[in-house]
């Protein structure tokens, strides 16, 4: 297990090759569903998130998408044709909002990412992503927020 420093530094580190980006995001979030959907109360968690999130992180060339159905959590690389609604990041600010250095709400409100789609499922897309991401930080020894 890494603690806050080390895992911050890692992703920080993987900045300037779109290819060791994408790869070490995947690796997280690969492990961060695994971890939901193997745990009784974090599955527990998903209860009213239902849906098709896709999010896009621009200057990396890197899609991916969950899907929430019957307390299960899905994801997947590449761009899902059903997504109801639709993230647009660059890596940085992707990166300083999964580290919850900085919140997706107020980067939007200030136009700095783009959204596509309906809202009320944006909404569960920020409370979602906020949760999920909440919980690796939390395994990984960063419960400080």
């Amino acid at each position: 297990m890494m603690n806050k420093n080390t895992f911050n530094s890692v992703l920080k580190g993987v900045l300037e090759d779109n290819e060791k980006f994408a790869s070490v995001i995947d690796r997280i979030i690969k492990a961060g569903v695994k971890l939901i959907n193997s745990t009784e109360e974090l599955k527990e968690e998903l209860i009213g998130f239902e849906g098709i999130y896709q999010t896009y992180i621009e200057d990396a060339n890197l899609n991916y998408w969950f899907k929430v159905s019957e307390n299960q959590l899905e994801y997947q690389t590449g761009e899902h044709p059903e997504a109801p609604f639709k993230c647009y990041f660059k890596k940085q600010l992707f990166l300083k909002i999964m580290m919850r250095e900085l919140s997706g709400t107020e980067e939007f409100l200030k136009g700095r990412l783009r959204v596509d789609g309906d809202l009320s499922q944006g909404l569960k897309y920020v409370k979602f992503h906020r949760l999920f991401f909440q919980y690796i930080q939390a395994k990984n020894g960063n419960n400080n927020h």
